[in-house]
């Protein structure tokens, strides 16, 4: 076909032929419609992602793994002190079996005692005293801290040993000296306050027993004398009746009162009575047990206790801590540079940690009352159930003592009525001898309990034992040789990271198969890597020559695809075609697809013209091995003639290279002359395929220029080399200067179509794939 005719001397664009050769999208896309969603494969961090990582960067992986390795080991290994953990041994005993009483201390209760002393054992009662002592309160972690207690309360260890009664309170510290004095202070202060609060317990305990006891023994003697008046009185008329010769005297009382109700009944009640007075004694004294616990609970040790960590707990004051922390830590380190005390600079330092030492304690003292109260709040709310449960307990217990007095009452009552006069004083005797029973009885079992609570006084200082911790003796945990061996695993995770997300955010073309989806761009060939001449090291086993061929094979059927892929849709006579082969950026491998490609253009019998355009860095010459002269810069500048320029590759004469030219020249100036469309039109009527290899899109303008007088564009993409977003851009620019892109061409990566389960088509006479 023809060139097209000049308008006005201007030559004009080549237009299409009417079957234009079209761009091969994997989907059609309708340019009316939003553009799709991008496909999120490719983005994540994926098996693939990782591989593809370790392939590109493994030395630098490995470099890096191997230096951060050694010295986080060698780190870990000189900084971390072995630290030592000192225990003592509090050995709790139980109470003895009661001497007086019938039953000791139950089984299963015990355990919860043991769980209560080794929660108490940070008591601040506890912890005061033991940082006080005059053994630890001159070492430098109790001197040198802000709040020593809180310090203390976070880092010791109490533990109950299973199935003894021992518990174990230790201490971690790289400096086991220091670490045993503070862990026997701690044992030591704990069993003085634990004696002290049993001995208080028991004091309280003995002095309502007392109490109990002397007001029984007041009734008692009340009683008897009682007996006595009443034995005073009935003396006389049993005397007369005597006199009289009466057989029946002094017996018809008791018959009366047999008659009227049994002693066994009258008995009964009363020890029924006695059992709920004494019910009512242990109901009230734990009421008001309760009821001192609500209202001052902060005089208990758990009450103290939670205060305190709550205080420890607070952020501001821990923020303070931390604070002082770092310029108790940046005082050592200059002190051990400097030289004098007076230095300006250690002056400055300790004037801070002064400040920040009287800021924290004042906020610490302005914040106790709020946490007191809501202490004592909490509290108050856990008690008030127990209060109430006791109280309706209390009530429900009077109500019957007040049912069995009244039934008591109306048996006295209804005997001695019944009972003649010379009788009544025997009958209200008996009924005393009874109640003096019951009195005495009651009086016996507080004697037996208080008789108890003495002698287990005398024994609790006994029931708990310490055994004291000992420099000697104690393995260090050393912890170096473990954090040494993990440190290749943590780098080895962390490198690994590193290069992985470099390799996300590099978004480099790995898969084919994504371009479509990411960048609306077809891809219409993959051609593998340029088969390079293999060093005669064939083994025994290995066909390397059949192999090569094999890959020499895949490599030519690639870019027979894609001749094919560009010569679709060209029917006889419609008009010859005019290629551009450009690519993003440079090194992606546009001037060896675009030679490659008019070799086989050529050996398929289309006489073919390969155009190198690029006059800024032209490649083709060299790469063609045609030795320098006139190109097309001289041909646009007027110096030569197209024909005169043209080069002949190999021996068919079907292959003609038209080279860059004589550099020196503008190439924007040259191919933005008249001469560039009346030029490609002459060659198109004279050739059946023009391919042109231009400069990169992004780097010059060049490109956009020379795609106006082509059918289209081929981008080349450089399989994991070339980045989305530089694809991407450069497919924007062809696009809107109404350069039409037919599509992309992977380089570097083997298109799965070549082999077949391994079985490949070759050329007649290529050995195949070894069977």
């Amino acid at each position: 076909m023809s060139a097209p005719e000049p308008v006005d001397g201007v030559p004009q664009p080549w237009q299409p032929a009417p079957a234009p050769l079209p761009a091969v999208p994997v989907a059609p896309w309708d340019e009316g419609a939003e553009a799709a969603p991008p496909s999120p494969s490719g983005r994540g961090i994926t098996p693939r992602v990782v591989l593809r990582a370790l392939r590109r960067y493994w030395w630098q992986f490995l470099l890096l793994w191997g230096a951060s390795s050694v010295g986080l080991a060698y780190l870990a290994y000189t900084k971390i002190k072995p630290t030592y953990e000192p225990a003592a041994l509090l050995q709790i005993e139980p109470e003895d079996t009661a001497i007086f009483a019938q039953q000791g201390t139950p089984a299963g209760g015990f355990e919860v005692v043991l769980e209560t002393h080794v929660q108490q054992v940070k008591n601040p009662e506890v912890l005061f005293p033991a940082l006080h002592d005059p053994s630890v309160v001159t070492l430098a972690r109790v001197s040198g801290a802000l709040d020593p207690e809180a310090d203390l309360r976070k880092e010791l260890r109490v533990e109950l040993q299973k199935g003894t009664h021992l518990i174990k309170v230790s201490l971690p510290s790289p400096d086991l000296k220091e670490a045993v004095k503070i862990v026997n202070a701690v044992a030591e202060a704990y069993k003085e306050w634990a004696s002290n609060r049993a001995s208080n317990q028991s004091d309280q305990q003995v002095k309502r027993l007392e109490e109990e006891e002397r007001s029984l023994g007041e009734r008692v003697d009340e009683k008897r004398r009682q007996i006595r008046d009443l034995v005073r009185n009935a003396a006389q008329p049993l005397a007369a009746v005597a006199e009289k010769g009466d057989p029946r005297a002094g017996a018809q009382g008791l018959d009366s009162l047999r008659n009227t109700v049994t002693l066994s009944d009258y008995q009964r009640l009363l020890d029924d009575l006695s059992k709920i007075e004494f019910e009512i004694g242990e109901a009230k004294a734990l009421l008001k047990r309760h009821q001192a616990e609500r209202d001052d609970p902060a005089t208990a040790a758990v009450a103290r206790q939670e205060v305190e960590a709550q205080l420890d707990n607070d952020r501001e004051l821990a923020d303070l801590r931390e604070r002082w922390q770092l310029l108790h830590d940046r005082y050592n380190l200059a002190a051990g540079r400097l030289r004098g005390a007076g230095d300006a600079t250690l002056v400055g330092i300790l004037q801070r940690m002064d400040d920040l030492k009287k800021k924290y304690n004042d906020r610490r003292e302005a914040r106790r009352p709020d946490v007191e109260r809501r202490v004592r709040q909490g509290l108050a709310g856990g008690l008030e159930p127990k209060i109430k449960e006791v109280e309706t307990r209390i009530a429900i217990l009077s109500e019957r003592r007040r049912m069995a007095e009244k039934r008591l009452k109306d048996l006295k009552v209804t005997a001695t009525s019944e009972a003649k006069a010379a009788d009544r004083e025997n009958v209200e005797i008996v009924f005393a001898k009874q109640e003096l029973a019951r009195i005495e009885g009651m009086l016996e079992k507080v004697s037996a309990r208080l008789a108890q609570v003495k002698f287990d006084q005398t024994q609790a200082a006994s029931r708990i034992a310490v055994t004291k911790a000992k420099p000697a003796g104690n393995v260090p945990i050393d912890r170096r040789l473990m954090m040494a061996a993990a440190a290749p695993a943590l780098m080895l995770v962390l490198s690994l990271g590193l290069f992985v997300l470099l390799e996300v955010h590099a978004e480099r073309v790995a898969d084919p198969d994504e371009l479509p989806g990411r960048l609306r761009l077809g891809v219409i060939g993959i051609v593998p890597p340029l088969p390079t001449q293999r060093s005669a090291r064939a083994l025994p086993w290995r066909d390397e020559a059949a192999r090569s061929q094999r890959e020499v094979q895949a490599f030519v059927q690639s870019l027979d695809h894609l001749r094919v892929t560009l010569w679709a849709g060209r029917r006889p006579g419609a008009g010859h075609r005019c290629i551009l082969i450009t690519s993003a950026c440079g090194s992606e491998g546009k001037t060896t697809l675009a030679a490659q490609l008019a070799g086989r253009c050529a050996n398929a019998g289309l006489t073919t013209l390969l155009i190198d355009a690029d006059l800024r860095r032209p490649a083709l010459g060299t790469l063609l091995e045609v030795p320098e002269g006139p190109g097309l810069a001289d041909v646009l500048a007027g110096d030569v003639e197209p024909e005169a320029a043209l080069v002949v590759i190999g021996n068919a004469g079907g292959f003609h290279l038209l080279p860059a030219g004589t550099p020196g020249h503008d190439p924007s100036r040259l191919l933005q002359g008249e001469r560039l469309g009346a030029l490609l039109a002459q060659f198109r009527g004279a050739f059946d395929i023009v391919i042109v290899d231009a400069p990169p899109v992004l780097a010059v303008p060049d490109a956009l220029q020379l795609g106006r007088w082509c059918d289209g564009a081929v981008l080349a993409v450089r399989h994991d080399s070339s980045r989305y977003s530089l694809v991407e851009r450069a497919n924007q620019r062809l696009a809107a200067v109404g350069v039409p892109v037919l599509g992309a061409v992977v380089n570097g990566a083997r298109p799965v179509e070549a082999s077949y389960s391994n079985y490949t088509y070759a050329a007649p006479g290529a050995p195949g794939p070894s069977a």
